[in-house]
């Protein structure tokens, strides 16, 4: 898996105005003072370097005189939260859900890869909410190139097509999110030649926040435990026996979520396996196919070669067979077998005469009568020459 092209995508309800302030927040790189007075930034993982690579929604605004500034996070965090509120429907169910986020990336390896483009990927992301959840419904994205796989993240206000929030009508079952998850590899995953997630993974992701919640209580429920002291006729053996059975009373909530999740990570592991088997397999048959075809490619252009040479030697064979045919028909077609040229004491019998041979002995019998021809043209040369003496 870890050579794979897979498509990232994650979508996440933001049921009240608070989580949506939370999730903007992060993605405007936000930070607060904690206790001991330190600055803690609400993504942790970003690298300072590479956050000016970042792209926000807001990043710069106009002031009244028209030029434009880059905004601080401050300003581009209220931009987003007005934009948010004005998107709110004025009549809503007390317990609607407000808002939602959908996150997309790729497999890390990719950043490798000098063929895969990731804006030109994650534009292609940016058409897809548009076009699906529409453009009038985002308040604020935010694109991340600070972390060790860049991501994009937006969040919109989930209405139907009457404008009433209907978060229920988008996000639907686990069904539903598995058909979105297929919609975007059909939409934007296949042009980039990327790979689908593995289904139905995210109960992993549920068993996880199981497991943190109960380690979370049982770290607070800890701190508020007092352990009962020895009683003076109790043996050692026996008051670790019973400490043990309290300690395990509050061990116990967080075995099954985590037995849970190691049952999910080895069905996972297993198909992973089943889909390397898979993969392997599509390889193998692809590769008999590719050389498969290179054999038929190869026979057939020694074929036509073959063909070719063939066709050509019979052309060549049929025309030196046919040639002397072509001049018999011409011979008999316009040389007379009786015909014969007499002037004066020469004669030019046309039978059986090449057509080199009469050529020859016609160039030679007009050439006969050149000093005559010469001699008449110089006397009409001089009566020409007279003539114009007298006229002038």
């Amino acid at each position: 898996m870890a050579d794979g092209r897979f498509e990232v995508f994650r979508m996440e309800k933001l049921k009240t105005e608070g989580d949506v302030l939370r999730s903007v927040r992060h993605d405007q790189d936000l930070s607060y003072k904690n206790e001991q007075g330190e600055e803690v930034f609400y993504r942790k993982t970003r690298d300072e370097e590479l956050e000016k690579k970042n792209q926000y929604c807001y990043q710069f605004g106009t002031l009244p005189d028209g030029t434009r500034k880059e905004l601080s996070k401050q300003e581009r965090l209220q931009l987003a939260m007005k934009e948010f509120r004005n998107k709110l429907p004025e009549k809503r169910r007390k317990n609607a859900v407000v808002g939602a986020q959908v996150i997309f990336s790729f497999s890390h390896e990719l950043l490798q890869d000098k063929n895969f483009k990731p804006i030109k990927y994650f534009k292609e992301c940016q058409e897809f909410v548009y076009r699906n959840f529409g453009k009038e419904n985002c308040f604020n994205w935010a694109l991340h190139m600070d972390e060790k796989t860049p991501h994009i993240t937006f969040q919109f206000v989930p209405k139907d097509e009457k404008g009433n929030l209907n978060a229920r009508k988008i996000f639907g079952n686990k069904k539903t999110l598995s058909e979105w998850q297929d919609k975007f590899h059909e939409e934007v995953g296949k042009k980039f030649d990327l790979e689908r997630g593995i289904k139905k993974t995210n109960i992993i992701h549920e068993t996880l926040n199981r497991f943190y919640g109960a380690l979370k209580n049982l770290d607070d429920d800890l701190d508020k435990l007092e352990l009962d002291k020895k009683s003076f006729s109790e043996s050692w053996e026996e008051y670790q026996e019973r400490t043990k059975q309290t300690l395990k009373a509050f061990v116990e909530p967080m075995l099954k979520p985590l037995a849970s999740l190691r049952k999910e990570v080895a069905k996972l592991e297993k198909r992973v396996e089943n889909f390397e088997a898979e993969k392997a397999k599509k390889e193998e048959e692809l590769k008999k196919q590719k050389e498969a075809l290179e054999a038929s490619q190869k026979a057939l252009d020694e074929a036509e070669k073959a063909f070719e040479s063939k066709v050509s030697t019979e052309v060549e064979k049929r025309l030196q067979e046919k040639i002397p045919e072509v001049y018999k028909e011409l011979g008999d077609m316009y040389v007379p077998k009786d015909l014969v040229f007499t002037k004066g004491d020469k004669t030019v019998n046309f039978h059986k005469q090449s057509y080199e041979q009469l050529a020859q002995q016609l160039s030679e019998f007009y050439l006969d009568d050149e000093p005559k021809v010469h001699e008449r043209k110089r006397e009409i040369e001089r009566e020409f020459a007279r003539n114009r003496v007298i006229t002038h």
